[in-house]
């Protein structure tokens, strides 16, 4: 048998040990076309990879799932300020009107007292004057709160402000004007609350 000379030795390579490769193979998803192949359809075949495209890919999958889970704390987030926004709406709405209805319990009190105090009278002017002093105390309460009376008998009718019920004839230059106040009407901080009831007058 002959010796193999220097060149047949130089042009044996060292056999490749396992797992000292940088290209690692994955079943192939998708088509020639870059199409999407359905699980029934995936055919056994393998996409080799280099080791720098295979380390870049994991990190864009780490990047996607630590999107995902910010997404889904923000999401939550939201979810629950919504709704306790939800319910600091449906409290104050309950208690909007706390203040006012605790002044008008002072009110209340006063007519109480006047009732009592009408069993034993024997004036009727000790028990009017009773009555217009809450009467005042009910509209010193409506002026704290914003309410304000509209102003009508002798106004000139305001269809945004008065509602007429009625025309009457009235003297020559008053056609037009509020004769009469039926029902008092009302502001809330410059906004109609009510409308005053009214009888306007007339050319005759």
């Amino acid at each position: 048998m002959k010796a193999e000379g220097p060149e047949k030795r130089a042009e044996k390579k060292p056999e490749e040990k396992a797992g000292e490769t940088d290209e690692i193979k994955f079943p192939q998803t998708e088509d020639k076309e870059g199409y999407r192949i359905e699980s029934a359809e995936i055919k056994e075949e393998t996409v080799i990879l280099k080791k720098e495209e295979y380390e870049k890919l994991k990190e864009a999958a780490r990047f996607c799932e630590e999107f995902k889970d910010r997404y889904m704390r923000a999401h939550a987030e939201l979810d629950n300020t919504r709704k306790r926004f939800i319910k600091e709406k449906e409290e104050y709405a309950k208690f909007a009107n706390e203040g006012l209805l605790s002044d008008i319990l002072y009110v209340v009190d006063n007519f109480d007292r006047a009732i009592e105090h009408m069993s034993g009278a024997q004036e009727v002017k000790s028990i009017l004057e009773g009555i217009k002093m809450i009467q005042k105390q009910f509209h010193i309460l409506l002026e704290q709160s914003g309410v304000k009376k509209i102003e009508s008998v002798g106004k000139r009718f305001d269809p945004a402000l008065h509602e007429a019920v009625e025309h009457v004839e009235t003297e020559p230059g008053k056609e037009g004007m509020v004769i009469e106040e039926i029902q008092a009407g009302y502001q809330l901080n410059e906004r109609l609350l009510r409308p005053a009831i009214v009888k306007v007058g007339k050319k005759k």
